[in-house]
């Protein structure tokens, strides 16, 4: 049977209000460093035993979300790295009885699409909603039979497996998550859509964004069909990255290799003469070699005004070491020679 009207609409609604802390839900931890949540769906002992046996050989922590059914079975065999989550409704189950059996601290997510518009059981908060893709700070959410596969995979990009409780900086949504979710959606997710923007990689320390333009704007020092690459930052994490100024450089440093790899490998961008970047940061790109040109004053002022903006958004309206917005730049060549080892 169709879905009707109020329901489709429900649905979102029930979200955002998870993402603003609705019914004691959780949100993750920083965007910085390597921890990322892990959540994994079990079903059946089997799964069960599958996702015990993958998280011992991975000396990995997480999240086990489970039926009530399972929770006697869960809390005899569960590692300390394991977290007991209840998944779903809890039917005739005690829930005192499950937090106990859990350990304390006993938490909830929704096991069906729409079941959140109910709110969890009563006392229980709900675990952060699962992110589509890794980032640091985040909770994923993942079959239990698909488990030892991406444990492998986050390793690889350097991430550190944990139970959504042991995220550091771990806490309570509020209506400012639902706000940077809401902005992310309406300004950031369209523009990424629209100029085509690329992401570095997937490791922790990848916030940087690439963007293939077909000409060249002022004031750079090239006709103006010029193709030219755009680098943009991942909000979030640059704003909590701000806060420390060595590992920024450093990050810098680790991403513009990463812009260096897609210049030469990605073929959209294979024939930009140029990378550029409108920013706060500019002081850190003049120490990596690039040039920083004034851009026209009413244009300066609006960036200005949108970047204090974007930091609000994302938790801070402390200024960077510079508050007027630059441009700064790099020809093609001069920028591969410099960056390209990476």
């Amino acid at each position: 049977m169709r879905e009707g009207a109020p329901a489709r609409l429900a649905r979102p609604l029930s979200r955002l209000l998870r993402r603003a802390g609705a019914g004691g839900a959780w949100h993750g931890g920083p965007a910085t460093g390597t921890a990322l949540g892990v959540m994994v769906e079990v079903r059946s002992e089997a799964e069960l035993r599958e996702a015990l046996r993958a998280l011992h050989e991975d000396k990995a922590g997480a999240t086990l979300l489970l039926p009530a059914r399972l929770f006697g079975l869960a809390a005899e065999e569960a590692g300390p790295g394991a977290q007991l989550a209840l998944w779903g409704r809890p039917g005739g189950a005690s829930l005192a009885w499950l937090d106990l059996l859990a350990g304390g601290g006993l938490s909830w997510q929704p096991g069906r699409p729409g079941e959140e518009r109910g709110g969890p059981p009563p006392n229980l908060p709900t675990l952060p909603l699962p992110s589509p893709t890794p980032a640091p700070g985040s909770a994923l959410q993942v079959p239990a039979r698909e488990l030892a596969g991406e444990l492998a995979h986050w390793r690889a990009l350097g991430y550190r497996p944990l139970a959504v409780r042991d995220l550091p900086g771990l806490r309570r949504a509020g209506p400012g998550d639902a706000w940077r979710y809401l902005y992310g959606r309406a300004v950031e997710g369209p523009y990424e859509r629209r100029s085509g923007s690329r992401r570095v990689g997937e490791r922790p320390e990848h916030f940087f964004k690439v963007a293939p333009l077909a000409y060249a704007p002022a004031p750079l020092p090239l006709p103006q069909k010029t193709p030219t690459a755009e680098l943009h930052l991942d909000s979030a994490r640059v704003v909590a990255l701000a806060r420390n100024p060595l590992a920024t450089y450093r990050a810098y440093q680790r991403n513009l290799r990463g812009v260096a790899r897609l210049l030469r490998e990605d073929p959209a961008l294979r024939e930009a003469q140029a990378v550029f970047a409108v920013t706060l940061f500019h002081p850190v790109l003049a120490r990596e070699g690039f040039e920083v040109l004034e851009l026209p004053p009413g244009r300066a002022r609006l960036y200005s005004l949108g970047f204090r903006l974007l930091r609000g958004a994302y938790g801070t309206f402390r200024t960077p070491s510079e508050g007027r917005a630059r441009l700064a730049w790099l020809p093609r060549e001069a920028f591969l020679q410099r960056f390209g080892d990476g």
